[in-house]
């Protein structure tokens, strides 16, 4: 399903999910990067807290990619006023 989504068959593998009943991914990593995309900060993070992270630095990266995006968000709308 992977490969399906990542070659841009979207529906195949949507379908394939369906069919299969298995996801490729859960509804919380679902969420999570959802999140990141999206940028909703408060669910990325309320998802962090609940999930055992075997590597600290994994929080950190996170952290940074909130950082870099609140940056350019402040950046462009300082540009746009």
């Amino acid at each position: 399903m992977k490969a399906l989504f990542a070659m841009g068959y979207e529906k195949s593998a949507s379908m394939l999910e369906q069919e299969s009943g298995i996801p490729l991914q859960t509804i919380g990593v679902t969420r999570f990067r959802d999140g990141v995309l999206t940028g909703r900060w408060d669910d990325v993070n309320e998802f962090l807290a609940q999930m055992p992270v075997e590597n600290e630095g994994h929080r950190q990266e996170v952290k940074w990619q909130q950082f870099i995006s609140y940056f350019q968000i402040n950046v462009l709308c300082a540009c746009d006023a």
